[in-house]
C-alpha cells in the first residue's frame, strides 16, 4: 500500500515470524517494522486518507501515518438480532482472489490498466485486451499488486524457493548493458541490444528511429538527475517505466544531447532473442 514515498506491507521477517506491519522507504531504501505482534498475525490491512486499519487476534486496530500511532477501534454492536444478521444478496463478486479470500488485482489510477497475477508473473491488461508479461522471473511467484498513486510505478509481492516474501518495485529498462568509465566515474552503452521493433516482444528501446545512439556513448543524465557512480544506472530507473528522457554524449565531457526512450518493464524475450 503506497503513503507519499512509502510502501506499507506485511511481512514475517521479523523476531517470531509473525506477519506485521512494515515500511519501506523509497528514498532512504531502508525498512522499518511499524507494528510488533506476538501473539497472532496481522491481517486484512486497507488503507484509506491517512490511516492503515486491520484485524489482529480478533481486534480491530489502526495505524494513524504518518506519526505510525497504533490504537485499538473499539466496536459495539447493539444487538445481534435482524440489522446485524447474515443476510443473501443477488450481486456476485468478480474479483481476483488468493487463497485466503484477499484482493490480489490492482487497477491503474487512470483506469487504464489492470495488474494481475498469473502463473505466478505479474501481468498488464489494457482497456483494449492486450495482456503483457511485466516480469517474466522464472522460479519467482508475485502477487499482489499495488500502484503508486500517480500511476507512474508498481510495487508487488515476490517470493522463491526460500518462500521469502518482500516487496518489488518495477524498474525501467532500456535493452543494453553498461560499463563504468573508471576516470569519469560515467556509464556507457557497452552493448545496445539488437532487438526487432517490428515485434512488440522483441522492441529495443535504443534502437528506435532517430535516436542515433551506439555501444560506447556515455549515459549521463536520466530526467535531468545526473548518473555517476556509485549509482548504477538500473538504480536510476527504478520506477520509471514510461517515457523518459536520457542525456547522451559521445565523451564524459562531450556536448550533450536529450533523447526520448520509452524503458521496457521486462527485457527477458529481448535478451533470449539477442
Amino acid at each position: 500500500m503506497w503513503y507519499g514515498r512509502r510502501i506499507y506491507f506485511l511481512s514475517d521477517r521479523g523476531a517470531g515470524f509473525r506477519a506485521n506491519i512494515w515500511a519501506y522507504y523509497l528514498d532512504a531504501r531502508t525498512f522499518t517494522q511499524i507494528t510488533h505482534f506476538s501473539d497472532f498475525d496481522v491481517d486484512t490491512l486497507s488503507l484509506g486518507a491517512a490511516t492503515i486499519t486491520f484485524q489482529q487476534g480478533g481486534g480491530l486496530y489502526a495505524v494513524d501515518l504518518p506519526s505510525a500511532t497504533l490504537r485499538e477501534i473499539k466496536v459495539r454492536v447493539p444487538d445481534d438480532r435482524l440489522r446485524t444478521a447474515a443476510r443473501a444478496s443477488g450481486r456476485q463478486r468478480g474479483t481476483a482472489a488468493d487463497a485466503m479470500g484477499g484482493v490480489d488485482y490492482a487497477l491503474s489510477p487512470d483506469g487504464r490498466t489492470l495488474l494481475l497475477s498469473v502463473r505466478g508473473d505479474l501481468f498488464g491488461v489494457a482497456t483494449n485486451g492486450a495482456a503483457h508479461d511485466l516480469t517474466g522471473t522464472p522460479g519467482v511467484d508475485e502477487d499482489h499488486p499495488s500502484w503508486c498513486p500517480d500511476g507512474r510505478m508498481n510495487t508487488f509481492r515476490g517470493s522463491d524457493a526460500t518462500f521469502d516474501h518482500r516487496p518489488h518495485v518495477t524498474t525501467g529498462l532500456l535493452g543494453t548493458d553498461y560499463v563504468l568509465d573508471a576516470p569519469s566515474g560515467r556509464y556507457r552503452l557497452s552493448h545496445i541490444l539488437s532487438g526487432d521493433n517490428a515485434r512488440a516482444d522483441f522492441r529495443s528501446p535504443l534502437i528506435a528511429p532517430g535516436l542515433g545512439l551506439h555501444d560506447g556513448d556515455f549515459i549521463l543524465a536520466v530526467n535531468g538527475h545526473e548518473l555517476r557512480a556509485p549509482t548504477a544506472p538500473d538504480e536510476q530507473l527504478v520506477g520509471l517505466t514510461h517515457e523518459l528522457t536520457i542525456t547522451v554524449a559521445a565523451s564524459a565531457d562531450g556536448p550533450r544531447r536529450d533523447v526520448r526512450v520509452e524503458p521496457l518493464e521486462n527485457e527477458g524475450p529481448l535478451r533470449r532473442f539477442e
